[in-house]
């Protein structure tokens, strides 16, 4: 084995591109091993890609000999990476990545009405804030298109920093240096509850009083971990919660049909209106009061055109209706520890405004009596 060794390297090196002629060369061949690795067959592939699985098979073939490696192995049912494949599919999805990029940006210099952003946001971000960032920012800019994948801040920041993402959206960004985050607002945590709920009258809740009702708490928020841990101290074992999730709508559903208490972080009504249903209390104590939402980028991208376009409407939007704890622009290495202890003292139930200004943005009623 030891003895192929050479033969196999300078299998790889011949498949190296010297240059963009050498990438281009090898683009088809590329572009046939990505569709059979993500639909799993020839024949799929084929059809995706409207020319016959046959020649599917033998481009992959023509790529394989080049590296001198098999990228699958091909059994009777199904088809399956080997570990070259999975190499190169890695790299190969970069490529393909970056050559739309390309051409996104070459469009852009003909002045072509071309853009497509991808984004990344919490689930609850993705229902409750992209809608209106994205309306208002195509109001203006009819022809970008846009791709959301939602998930949890760990998934989606490795996904931007894959380069699979353009902007993240998300709730308590941990701390990458090779994660940029433009801006950071922290937004006040609310009882949620149906609107005739006996705590829906209240100007504001305790932790303790809102454990006298099943409670129902986000599943990945260090801060709201710290406050189940508190209330098992405080309260019987009866109290705890009843429901977690990563599902904010499912613990919205289960607040409109019971006394069941959420707690959540909802924005202002001006940029997500809320429902006619339910109730918004602010909760008094400190350990359950804020959450941090970052907008983030790779750190130093040159973002196309259209990303960076949108990028700007977005935080201009968010500047105008909440206020920033941190600006991340400039100075990146000293204002990250600043924020990056901001959160540590927000989980830690030790979260003060008055690391910034922040102010309550309530911005109406609090029975969410506004447009449904």
């Amino acid at each position: 084995m030891r003895g192929k060794a050479p033969s196999n390297t300078r299998g790889r090196s011949d498949l190296l591109p010297s240059g963009l002629t050498r990438v281009l060369q090898n683009l088809p061949a590329l572009r046939y091993f990505n569709a059979v690795a993500r639909t799993g067959s020839f024949r799929s592939a084929g059809e995706e890609l409207n020319i016959a699985p046959s020649a599917v098979n033998r481009h992959v073939r023509q790529l394989e000999a080049a590296i001198g490696l098999p990228l699958f192995e091909r059994g009777r049912r199904a088809l399956k990476l080997t570990d070259a494949g999975e190499t190169l599919l890695r790299r190969v999805t970069r490529i393909l990545d970056e050559i739309a990029v390309t051409g996104e940006e070459l469009a852009d210099l003909r002045r072509l009405p071309l853009g497509h952003v991808r984004i990344g946001a919490h689930d609850a971000l993705a229902r409750e804030l992209l809608p209106h960032l994205i309306l208002s920012f195509t109001a203006h800019e009819p022809h970008v298109r846009f791709t959301v994948r939602t998930g949890r801040a760990p998934e989606l920041l490795a996904l931007l920093d894959d380069g699979r993402l353009d902007i993240v959206f998300v709730y308590d960004v941990p701390a990458d240096m090779n994660i940029q985050v433009l801006r950071e607002y922290a937004l006040e945590t609310c009882a949620v509850m149906r609107h005739d709920h006996p705590l829906a009258s209240r100007e504001s809740v305790t932790l303790r009083e809102c454990g006298a009702y099943p409670l129902a708490l986000p599943d990945d928020a260090a801060y709201l971990s710290a406050f189940q841990k508190r209330l098992a101290m405080r309260e019987p074992p009866g109290c705890l919660p009843f429901l977690t999730t990563n599902s904010f709508q499912l613990m919205r559903d289960f607040a409109t049909r019971s006394d069941l208490v959420s707690l959540q972080t909802p924005l202002p009504e001006k940029l997500s209106p809320r429902s006619l249903t339910l109730s918004y209390v602010p909760i008094e104590e400190p350990l359950a009061r804020y959450s941090l939402m970052g907008c983030c980028v790779v750190t130093d991208a040159t973002l196309p055109a259209a990303c960076q376009n949108f990028l700007e409407h977005g935080l201009n939007v968010l500047d105008d209706a909440l206020l920033p704890v941190a600006n991340r622009r400039s100075g990146r290495a000293r204002k990250r520890s600043s924020g990056a202890a901001g959160r540590q003292r927000a989980a830690n139930g030790e979260f003060d405004p008055a690391d910034q200004p922040v102010k309550n943005h309530r911005n109406g009623s609090r029975h969410g009596n506004t447009r449904p």
